[in-house]
Order: C-alpha cells, then sequence, then structure tokens
C-alpha cells in the first residue's frame, strides 16, 4: 500500500512538471496557426448569409489595424464631449454612455446625436436606416446628377450599422478593394473604391441643398471637383494612406492602405487645418490690408 503510495505521488509530480511544458507548446501551436483558426471562421463572400450585416469584428479576425482603426478609433483624435446643437439654452447632447467616444466616424453611426437631429430637421424625422444599414449597393457614376438611396436592410438586421461588408461587399457577393488578393473570400479589384464615387450614395441625400448636413459628396463634386479647384478626393482628407499590409498574419505585399478613421467635424486636428488667415499690408504708406482666407486643399481666395 505504502509503495503503490508513493508511486501514484511519483506519477502526480511528473504529471506536474510535463502539463506547463505541453500547455506552452499548445501556446505556441495555437500562435502559428492563427490565420488557418480564423478561417474556419471566415465565409467565402458568396454565401456571407447575414449581407452587410455581417458583424465587423469577423472581418477584423485578418484586417486588425483596419478594425482597431474602425471600431475603436486607433490613430484618430476624435473625443467626444457633451455638444450644444442651436442655441446655448438648449441641453447639451452626448453619445449614450455604452457608446465609446473616440470611435470612426462609421462606427457612430446611429448614434452621433449631430445626424440624428439632421434626421428630425432636413428629413421629418423619418427613418436613417438606408445610409445607415445599407444591402450591397454599386458604385455609382460621378457626375450622375441626381445619387439615388441604396436600398436599406431589412428592420431587423440594423443594430450593427455600417459594417465593412456595407462599404467592401457587391452586388454580386465579392469583396472589393484596391487592389486584387488571393484571400478567404471573394475578391475584386475596384479601383473606383479609392475615389469620392464611393461615398456618393450616402452622402447626397435628395436634390441640391446649399449647407444640407446630407449632401457633402454634392458639395464636393459641384463646388470643388467641377469648379476646378483641385484634385484631391474624399479620402485624400478623410482616409488619409500608410505603408502597411491590409492583413497582417497574410503573405500579402506592404502597399498605400487607407486608414478607417474617417475624421471631421469632430476632429480638432482635421478642422484646425480646415482654414486658415493672412492678413497682408498694402504699403507701408497705406492702411489697406488684404485678408487671404487659406482652406486645406491650398485654395487661396483673397479679398
Amino acid at each position: 500500500m505504502k509503495k503503490a503510495c508513493i508511486c501514484f505521488l511519483g506519477l502526480f509530480i511528473i504529471a506536474g512538471i510535463l502539463a506547463p511544458v505541453s500547455f506552452e507548446k499548445s501556446a505556441a501551436q495555437a500562435q502559428q496557426q492563427p490565420v488557418a483558426e480564423q478561417r474556419k471562421f471566415v465565409s467565402k463572400s458568396k454565401d456571407f448569409p447575414q449581407g452587410t450585416a455581417t458583424p465587423s469584428a469577423e472581418c477584423g479576425e485578418c484586417h486588425q489595424a483596419i478594425y482597431r482603426e474602425y471600431a475603436f478609433g486607433f490613430g484618430s483624435d476624435i473625443a467626444y464631449k457633451p455638444m450644444a446643437y442651436k442655441d446655448p439654452k438648449e441641453q447639451l447632447l452626448s453619445l449614450p454612455g455604452r457608446v465609446l467616444t473616440a470611435g470612426s466616424a462609421h462606427s457612430f453611426a446611429g448614434n452621433d446625436p449631430w445626424p440624428v437631429h439632421a434626421r428630425d430637421i432636413e428629413t421629418g424625422g423619418k427613418s436613417c436606416n438606408v445610409c445607415h444599414y445599407p444591402e450591397p449597393f454599386d458604385i455609382p457614376d460621378l457626375d450622375k446628377p441626381e445619387i439615388e438611396r441604396p436600398k436599406a436592410r431589412p428592420q431587423g438586421k440594423e443594430a450593427l450599422g455600417i459594417t465593412c461588408a456595407s462599404c467592401h461587399l457587391t452586388p454580386d457577393g465579392k469583396i472589393r478593394g484596391p487592389y486584387g488578393a488571393d484571400a478567404p473570400h471573394e475578391t475584386v479589384k475596384e479601383p473606383r473604391i479609392k475615389t469620392a464615387a464611393m461615398c456618393a450614395h450616402c452622402h447626397s441625400v435628395g436634390k441640391r441643398v446649399v449647407a444640407k448636413q446630407t449632401q457633402t459628396y454634392l458639395e464636393w463634386r459641384d463646388d470643388f471637383h467641377k469648379a476646378g479647384l483641385g484634385s484631391q478626393q474624399c479620402q485624400d482628407c478623410h482616409m488619409p494612406g500608410t505603408l502597411r499590409k491590409s492583413a497582417e498574419n497574410e503573405d500579402v505585399p506592404v502597399r498605400a492602405i487607407a486608414r478607417h478613421l474617417w475624421t471631421g467635424g469632430h476632429s480638432p486636428q482635421r478642422l484646425s487645418g480646415a482654414l486658415s488667415l493672412v492678413i497682408v499690408a498694402q504699403g507701408e504708406s497705406t492702411a489697406r490690408r488684404q485678408l487671404h482666407l487659406c482652406t486645406d486643399d491650398n485654395y487661396t481666395c483673397a479679398c
């Protein structure tokens, strides 16, 4: 009996020594095979059962940095604080407590208080499910006079708002991007994804009305692009590029990849560089002054 106890104790000690080794080996193997494991959960795009309601976290399994930018605003300077809408006497607007206040513009879709107010004022309180929850769409022609709205997802699939698939999933079930790629999903090379036409469906609601918040694409096209004031696309300012892999654990080259931040009206960095004022004296013997207003696209208006 005594010998049996000693043998059992010896086996217990040996097992205790080997267990950490086995655990470390398993952990190492798990680290060496993240892509294979991820692909178990990534469907072919033609088989995406949820369409544009596919959770962006699924895309984040491979496109890690892009997902962190989109979902958490990593690298952005956006920080939402309570803000006045029209009148200082009105109640301040702020994001719900469950919403991260440093996310990206698209991850805020459906929560940002300013568009919610814009909906009430500009569209009579109608649901914004079309732009915030679109079905797959084709990229429209840049010069199309009036841009129609995309088709909306069913009401039961609105919860995730704007997802990666909202922009990248095509009507025929492929994933579009600026480069061709051999990926776990079917892909198609689409150069127009880098042009402002990509933004047209959701940012040009209705016929042109000057200063309407939901028509920023029409402002860019009609007042800037067609006027010949510059060649910049929406992405050049709102999605600045950086050199990196699009999928960290894949055998893909380092390329110019857009940062998925969409900094805009809530970005101090974007606003601080949007406009500058320079006062120039006309001469030593005159009190005349010339004002130069310079925008971030280097267009100068002297008056």
